[in-house]
């Protein structure tokens, strides 16, 4: 079962590519069933990423992102 649903704040424990480490994002998509893989849109910089769920913690105090599609 996935940690992280669409919609949720996370944000990443270490540096990933561009994406420096404890960056908030909202995950836009969820893939995979045994490796849980999600799709997030950071904040800033902003990006979409895939990124792997041991890389990722929950963002509750981080705001809402605004940026668009």
């Amino acid at each position: 079962m996935a940690r992280f649903g669409v919609g949720d704040r996370a944000k990443v424990r270490i540096a990933v590519g561009q994406v420096p480490a404890g960056t908030a994002g909202t995950v836009v998509r969820v893939l995979g069933s045994i490796t849980a893989i999600y799709e997030i849109r950071f904040d800033d910089p902003p990006a979409e990423r895939f990124i792997a769920e041991p890389l990722l913690e929950h963002a509750t105090d981080a705001p809402q992102s605004r940026s668009t599609r």
